[in-house]
């Protein structure tokens, strides 16, 4: 097909590939309310949020030791329960981030006039031009984010970007890229 970029891939993504996709994802709807938007190491904060919380959860035990404050019980409670959230919050970024780096599907992704098909071998997806909110270009990756969280987020290997921004110039699409 003239006028098309294809672009195939059946290698594995790095590790840092696949938790910039995890942080992506996970920042997802605030991303498409400020593209701009710094994106945040979430399996970095995480695990010293939860070291904090129980931390301060000692800390209320320890006092209401010495004070036998029922207002320290309560804060000393809080922070358990607020540590057990942000636990189970971890392990389900981890999961994504496994999971991502994990699957190895063979990907085609073609570019053409009218947007991008998708096809991994288990979707064969199709976003238009109108529907690409905006292109955001990170350390590792290029994110095609949809209009709404109800499409896919097409996700490309950073080297592929001057192919893309080529195909993108030459074809004059109308479309919003974030650096």
């Amino acid at each position: 097909m003239e006028n098309t970029l294809v672009i195939e891939s059946s290698s594995p993504k790095t590790k840092a590939q696949a938790k910039e996709i995890t942080n992506v994802v996970m920042q997802a709807g605030k991303m498409l309310r400020d593209p701009g938007r710094k994106v945040q190491d979430f399996l970095l904060t995480l695990p010293i949020m939860i070291g904090i919380s129980l931390l301060m959860a000692v800390t209320c035990f320890l006092i209401n030791l010495w004070s036998e404050s029922t207002l320290m019980m309560i804060c000393m409670g809080m922070m358990l329960v607020l540590s057990v959230f942000e636990l189970a919050l971890y392990w389900s970024i981890r999961k994504y981030y496994n999971n991502f780096l994990n699957k190895n599907p063979s990907v085609k992704i073609v570019f053409d006039k009218n947007g991008i098909d998708y096809n991994d071998g288990e979707r064969d997806l199709k976003l238009s031009w109108q529907s690409v909110a905006f292109i955001r270009v990170l350390k590792e990756n290029v994110f095609f984010f949809p209009t709404d969280m109800s499409g896919i987020i097409v996700i490309v290997a950073k080297k592929e970007e001057p192919l893309i921004m080529q195909f993108i110039a030459e074809q004059a699409i109308p479309v919003k890229i974030v650096k």
